[in-house]
C-alpha cells in the first residue's frame, strides 16, 4: 500500500537481552559454569571487603564482547533499513548499565550509581542529517516526546522533552528504581530512599555527591553540604508531588504474566500447586 507515493507507515520494536547477565558472548568465549562462578565469586569477595579486581576485569571483558556482538546485530538491522529505501527514524536506547564491583554492587537493580545509570541514547535517520550532539542530556522519558516531535505529533501532555529542539530546557535528572531514586542538578547528585507517607511518595536523602568534580561518586558530602542537600530535597519533593504512583492500585499478576516476566529474567518463581 502506498500513501502519497511513500511506503505505508510502519513501526518496529526490537528488544535485545544479549548485553545482560549471564555474560556469554558468541564463539565460546567462556563456559556458562565459569561465567556463573565469576559473578558469584565476585559477590563473595566484595562481601568480605576485598575488591575482586581480577574477577571484575574478566567479567568486564565478557560484557564488552557482548556489546560488540550486539553492535554487529544492530548494524545488520540498520543496513536492511537503508536498503529498503523508506524514510526511517532509528532510535537506540538502553535501560540500565551493569556493575562489576563498583560501590560493592554486581549486575544491576540495586543502585543509582553512574555505572548502572548511564545508558546509550542514539538517534539516526535514513532521510535527514542530524546534529551530532543533543541540546540537553537525554533521559528515557524523552524518547516518546522526541519521536512525536520528529513526526510532527503532539507530545504536549508528556513529561519528556524533544531533545533535538534548540530551545529544549535542561532540568534535574531523575532516575527511579524500586524503593529509591537519584536526582542530579547543577553539578550535584543526591541518592534518596523512597517510601509512602500519608498517601504520597516521600524521598529521604541518603547520599550527596558533587558530580561536577567527583563523577565516580566516591565522596559522600551529605554531612558537610546542608544547603545543597536541602536544595536537592526540595527539587525532588516538587517532582514527587506530581507523581501518580500513590494513586495507582496494586496490580496482581496472573500466573502466566509471572512466567513471562521470569522468562525475561525478572520476578521470582512461586509454587502455585501445578
Amino acid at each position: 500500500e502506498q500513501l502519497h507515493g511513500l511506503p505505508s507507515p510502519g513501526f518496529l520494536f526490537v528488544n535485545f537481552m544479549d548485553v545482560h547477565a549471564p555474560y556469554l558472548p558468541s564463539k565460546g568465549a567462556v563456559s556458562p559454569e565459569r561465567e556463573y562462578w565469576l559473578r558469584e565469586h565476585l559477590r563473595s569477595v566484595l562481601k568480605k571487603g576485598a575488591s575482586g579486581a581480577e574477577y571484575s576485569l574478566e567479567l568486564k571483558g565478557l560484557y564488552g564482547r557482548e556489546v560488540a556482538d550486539l553492535d554487529a546485530r544492530i548494524g545488520r538491522i540498520w543496513a536492511r533499513i537503508v536498503q529498503s529505501g523508506r524514510p526511517t527514524w532509528f532510535v537506540l536506547v538502553g535501560d540500565h548499565g551493569e556493575m562489576f564491583g563498583e560501590h560493592g554492587f554486581v549486575e544491576h537493580g540495586g543502585s543509582n550509581y553512574r555505572a548502572e545509570q548511564e545508558i546509550p541514547f542514539l538517534i539516526a535517520a535514513t532521510h535527514r542529517n542530524l546534529d551530532a550532539s543533543f541540546s540537553v542530556d537525554p533521559e528515557l522519558v524523552d524518547v516518546a516526546s522526541t519521536l512525536l516531535a520528529l513526526v510532527e505529533g503532539d507530545g504536549a501532555q508528556l513529561h519528556g522533552r524533544d531533545v533535538l529542539h534548540p530551545q529544549a530546557q535542561t532540568r534535574p535528572r531523575l532516575s527511579m528504581r524500586m524503593g529509591g531514586c537519584s536526582l542530579e542538578a547543577e553539578g550535584w547528585k543526591g541518592h534518596f530512599r523512597l517510601h509512602i507517607q500519608d498517601g504520597r511518595t516521600v524521598g529521604e536523602l541518603m547520599e550527596l555527591f558533587h558530580t561536577a568534580v567527583d563523577p565516580e561518586e566516591a565522596r559522600n558530602l551529605l554531612e558537610t553540604e546542608p544547603a545543597i542537600a536541602e536544595r536537592l530535597s526540595g527539587l525532588l519533593a516538587d517532582r514527587l508531588r506530581r507523581d501518580l504512583a500513590p494513586q495507582l492500585e496494586e496490580r496482581v499478576l496472573s500466573w502466566g504474566e509471572e512466567r513471562l516476566l521470569e522468562g525475561l529474567g525478572y520476578g521470582q518463581a512461586h509454587d502455585h500447586g501445578d
